[in-house]
Parts: structure tokens; sequence; C-alpha cells
């Protein structure tokens, strides 16, 4: 990539945009998001964003923040390094990420996370929340609106600086509709029966939009497999 240390400049940017937010409770700092690893991101077959809610770090005292979540993740090298929160989460994406990556292998073909060229996919994707303070474990519809309305100039400066070829929202794309100019007329699903993901595209991109990755209730597999299909129908658009 040309002028690559303009974009790292531009990284480091938005990321003091974000610790700027101000939260009412002194005791809670934003957490940061982004590409988890710069040079895998630019270098991988199709750029992907993810974007999900908020993370969930706040403790028994309502305490939380501080701290990078790409740069946390991008210092995972094995997967029996991640424990605790968020790892449902994060191994779906993985999973999802990788088939992308890899000629959209299926779910029951892929080798498992724990082996190093799984796990790779997290070093390659961009993942952002819309709500950038710490929360618990559950968060509702206006507090997200809200959030984003707020976080709006950050997010979309996110997303126009990373220039995501794949956009996978966790029930988040409604939020941002209008913004990134997508006719909720186009949309498609990917399976009538199950009703779980949906996908637009255009010239520029695909926006896949599905449940969060930690709902329990969608078995990985399918979960996984829906992501590859709208993929596989983006590409075959193309030819």
């Amino acid at each position: 990539m040309k002028n690559l240390e303009e974009f790292k400049t531009k990284l480091e940017a938005i990321k003091n945009d974000i610790f700027s937010i101000k939260s009412e409770n002194p005791n809670i700092e934003p957490i940061s998001d982004g590409i988890i690893n710069i040079k895998e991101y630019l270098n991988s077959k199709y750029k992907i964003l993810w974007i999900l809610k908020e993370s969930n770090d706040l403790d028994e005292n309502g305490e939380g923040g501080g701290w990078c979540l790409n740069e946390e993740l991008n210092k995972i090298s094995s997967w029996t390094e991640k424990k605790g929160a968020g790892t449902r989460t994060i191994q779906r994406m993985v999973y999802s990420s990788y088939g992308i990556l890899n000629n959209l292998v299926k779910w029951k073909d892929m080798p498992s996370i724990y082996e190093p060229t799984v796990l790779k996919a997290l070093k390659q994707i961009a993942y952002i929340n819309l709500k950038k303070l710490p929360g618990g474990n559950r968060s509702n519809d206006n507090e997200i609106r809200n959030a984003y309305i707020e976080n709006k100039n950050i997010i979309l400066n996110q997303i126009q600086t990373y220039n995501p070829d794949i956009i996978i929202t966790g029930n988040t794309l409604q939020y941002i509709f209008e913004d990134l100019n997508i006719n909720p007329e186009n949309q498609k699903m990917v399976d009538d029966k199950t009703n779980n993901t949906s996908y637009y595209f255009d010239k520029k991109r695909l926006y896949i939009d599905t449940y969060h990755p930690a709902y329990f209730k969608i078995k990985e597999e399918i979960y996984c497999n829906e992501i590859l299909s709208a993929v596989d129908i983006w590409e075959k658009s193309k030819n």
C-alpha cells in the first residue's frame, strides 16, 4: 500500500478520537478498536470489517475500559491464550473470516482454530463496536442507537479509512443503514427458511447482516456457512 505511514497516522488519530470520548462515570474509559494487524489486513484477499455493539468489560464495581481491543487481539499467538468473555464471539468471527479468505471452505471442512493457519484470520480483519464505552452483559436498543449517534463521525471515519471490501454486522446494520447509503429494498436473505442472514451489495462492497456471533441459538456451523453463502453469491455476481 502506498503511503503506509500516512495510513498509520490516520489510524492513530482515530485511536486518539476514541480515547477522547468522555463518560459520565469517571471510572469508565473508552475501549479503542479497529484493524487487528495492519500488514495482514492490507494484504488479505478481502479486507473484512466486523461491526458489533460494545465490549462487555465492566467489573462488579462498574469500572472498565481504558485499553485497545484490536491491539489485545493482535497479541494472541495461540487460541489456548483466549479465555473468558468474548470467546464464542471471536471464535465465530475467526471461522467465518477464515472461510471467506480461503476459497469459501465450509465450516465442517475447516481445520481447528487451534491451528495457526486458522487463527491467522483473526489478524486479517478489522473489528469495531458502535459503542466505544464498555457495557455489561446486555445492552438495549436505545443505548446502542444513541451511542452510534454520538460516535457517528468516528465510526464513519473508521469505515472510510479502513475501506473494507466486506462489512459483517452483528445486528448493527440497522443503526447505520442511511449513513452508508444502503437501500433496504435491496435486502436479500441467504436462506428464507432460517431467516438468519441478509445481505446487500453494490459496486464497492458486500454488506452482511446477521446475528451477533455470541448468539447461542444458532449453531456455529449454520452461522458461518450462511455468511460464506452470502460471499459466494456476491462473488458470482461479479462474473
